[in-house]
């Protein structure tokens, strides 16, 4: 695979290098795919799909042999998959009943359970690195904020608070730092959340509608997408340094950025051939 090196020159001579490799097609012609994880080992990837109803499933799909399963059928929208840290779980959002919430059910099968409080609307899980908390954003009283459950005792907390639009959250490798998009700035970028101190930060953007970002690679870098320069491209953050890329520039659009930490992937969804495909880069930091 050919790979290109990413070179930033910030002051006092530091040089910050990433090396991208080509993009690489991995799956498509099955529908309107939407929302993507990768398990923790990297060896499957879990997304929603149209292909059977025009809504949503939630289907595996093994990264080596190619085969694929419908994990989810019903007559509701499922999508915003993610694995448990050991594999045998995937947590998700549906809209079943009306009422949208976060369920999970097994890799292997079975009967989906939900966690959320049935009268709440709650999307966009992410599980904690020691499968202790799910976090989540949810629309309450004409806000949307994050919170958190503990999935021990099902013991719900608010995470933050105000009348901004938080989405999307991600934890950190470290499990210490929620990422997540909000227009606590007036645009949509990327802040983070530091669990211990509550404290949020604004994080460097390049323009434009910034959302979907990733937890951390190599604690160094995080991705994310931006229609920056008019169409949805997949970026990177340093971290320390607050310096970013563009990976991706296709003219179709490119979103839903995953990382694959264990192999060192970066998973996106795209456009780019006429059918929604689901590609991947090699990441080298």
């Amino acid at each position: 695979m050919i790979q290109r090196a990413l070179l930033w020159l910030i002051p006092h001579a530091l040089v910050i290098a990433l090396e991208i490799g080509t993009e690489e097609r991995i799956f498509g012609e099955y529908g309107k795919i939407q929302s993507l994880a990768v398990s923790w080992d990297g060896q499957t990837l879990a997304f929603s799909s149209d292909y059977r109803d025009g809504k949503g499933d939630i289907l595996l799909l093994d990264v080596l042999s190619k085969s694929k399963k419908f994990l989810t059928k019903s007559p509701a929208l499922e999508s915003q998959p993610v694995f448990s840290p050991d594999g045998k779980t995937i947590y998700y959002f549906s809209n079943e009943n009306g009422r949208g919430g976060i369920y999970r059910i097994l890799v292997e099968g079975g009967t989906p359970e939900r966690l959320t409080p049935e009268n709440e609307w709650c999307e966009f899980p992410t599980i904690s690195p020691d499968g202790r908390l799910l976090v989540y954003y949810s629309r309450r009283d004409g806000a949307y904020n994050l919170f958190r459950l503990e999935l021990g005792t099902r013991e719900e907390k608010k995470l933050t608070s105000g009348s901004a639009f938080d989405f999307g959250p991600v934890f950190s490798e470290n499990g210490r730092e929620i990422y997540f998009y909000s227009n606590r700035t007036q645009n949509f970028t990327i802040h983070r959340l530091e669990l211990s101190t509550g404290k949020i930060s604004n994080l460097p953007s390049p323009g434009g509608f910034t959302f979907q970002p990733t937890g951390d690679f190599m604690q160094k870098y995080i991705f994310f997408t931006s229609n920056a320069k008019g169409n949805n491209d997949i970026y990177a953050l340093e971290l320390q340094t607050g310096q970013i890329i563009q990976v991706t520039q296709a003219t179709a659009h490119d979103a839903f950025p995953t990382l694959d930490r264990k192999h060192g992937y970066l998973y996106f969804i795209s456009h780019r051939e006429g059918d929604s495909a689901i590609y991947r880069i090699k990441l080298r930091p």
